[in-house]
């Protein structure tokens, strides 16, 4: 399962990769990733929603 999940990140952005990454495995804040990229914490909320729903899509994708 790891390795279909860090092959499915490696096809998200840079960003978002950071965002998935540092949140959920690293366990960052949404305010520390919010300081870190200077955006706002609602962007950043929209942005880690967005592609977490991206990145089911590819996961799923690669069942078929």
């Amino acid at each position: 399962m790891r390795d279909r999940l860090d092959k499915a990140l490696t096809r998200l952005s840079p960003e978002a990769r950071f965002l998935i990454a540092g949140h959920y495995l690293e366990g960052v804040r949404y305010e520390d990733l919010a300081a870190a990229l200077n955006m706002p914490l609602g962007t950043v909320k929209t942005h880690l929603y967005r592609t977490k729903r991206k990145l089911r899509e590819i996961l799923d994708g690669e069942l078929i």
